[in-house]
This record gives C-alpha cells, sequence and structure tokens, in this order.
C-alpha cells in the first residue's frame, strides 16, 4: 500500500462515498491523517483533495482558476 503522506499533507480532505446512488449511500469527509483502512470497503470511493482543497460547509471545495479567453 502506498503511503499517500508521501505526496500530501496529513490535513489533505479526503471523501469517503459508499455505495454511492444506492439505498444506504454514505458521504464522509475527513483527512489523511485521520483516514483509516479499516473505514474502506469495496463499496467505497475516495476522492483525495489537492494541495488547495478546503471543506466548507460539509463539502470539499477544490478552487479553479481559468484563464481569460481559455475554453470561455
Amino acid at each position: 500500500i502506498v503511503n499517500l503522506m508521501t505526496w500530501r499533507e496529513a490535513t489533505t480532505p479526503v471523501g469517503i462515498v459508499t455505495n454511492a446512488t444506492a439505498e444506504g449511500e454514505k458521504v464522509e469527509i475527513t483527512n489523511l491523517g485521520e483516514l483509516s483502512v479499516h473505514d474502506i470497503d469495496t463499496e467505497a470511493i475516495l476522492i483525495i483533495g489537492n494541495s488547495e482543497t478546503f471543506v466548507y460547509d460539509g463539502k470539499m471545495v477544490t478552487p479553479r482558476v481559468y484563464k481569460k479567453g481559455v475554453g470561455y
């Protein structure tokens, strides 16, 4: 198992979604330092934030910066 904290700080937000879009769906937000392998099973999806991701109002937010004139 690769130690993700080799590349990310322990405070990096992590979303854990279990049974996505199914009955009993569970969404949890934690961080790498508090993440336990025991919280993850084959029904779970992990979403690992980047260096700019933060938690706001119970949601993970990753700011995006778009250059003017590129794609819009």
